[in-house]
């Protein structure tokens, strides 16, 4: 961060946040993951996800999920469209390139 933002009259202040664990990262997907319709495992879309955005945060997780949905939604072209697991699978695989 530029030194000269934090001095007085600026921001000011800096707070430092880890970033989450295995298990934070998990129970994070598990949230944005209830909307998800479709036939999805959501117990282990949220292990997978937690487990490949290792090093990253929780907006990177909710990125994450919102790519699947986006590609749910692309894949269902005028059917109803629900998240598969291997919709999950290929969002992955995208993100983790």
């Amino acid at each position: 961060m530029e030194p000269s933002l934090l001095r007085p009259g600026r921001f000011g202040t800096r707070i430092d946040l880890a970033l989450p664990t295995t298990g934070e990262r998990r129970s994070t997907a598990a949230i944005f993951l209830r909307s998800v319709p479709g036939p999805l495992d959501r117990r282990a879309a949220a292990t997978l996800i937690a487990r490949v955005t290792s090093g990253r945060s929780g907006a990177d997780v909710r990125a994450l999920v919102d790519r699947i949905k986006l590609e749910a939604i692309a894949a269902a072209r005028g059917a109803r469209a629900g998240v598969t697991d291997a919709a999950v699978r290929r969002a992955v695989a995208a993100f983790s390139t």
